[in-house]
């Protein structure tokens, strides 16, 4: 998932704004906040709410990708990895898993 809301992107974005996410998270004032504060183009709260989701979503396409390595064929486990290192992303990776376990099947 190369692009604006990869997972490196989103972590990168986190420790750029750690400061201000944790103020936000704890409800302490922020300084020079005066309204919408946008990280990568979304409120703080949307930017939580989305981060969470492409860890959420990385940590499962990694456990099935586990789960299943045995089952899948070699094509299939290079793509999965390779998806889970930037190139497609973790739904990518779960979609391999799917076609790789019955392509073996059959």
């Amino acid at each position: 998932m190369i692009g604006k809301y990869s997972l490196s992107n989103m972590i990168n974005a986190y420790k750029n704004n750690k400061d201000i996410i944790e103020a936000y998270i704890n409800n302490k004032p922020i300084e020079n906040y005066g309204g919408d504060m946008f990280i990568l183009g979304l409120t703080l709260p949307i930017f939580l709410i989305t981060f969470l989701v492409v860890i959420i979503t990385w940590v499962a396409a990694t456990y099935y990708l586990i789960i299943n390595f045995e089952l899948i064929p070699v094509w299939a486990q290079a793509i999965g990895i390779l998806s889970l290192l930037g190139f497609g992303g973790p739904l990518i990776t779960v979609i391999v898993v799917l076609i790789g376990k019955k392509y073996k099947n059959m």
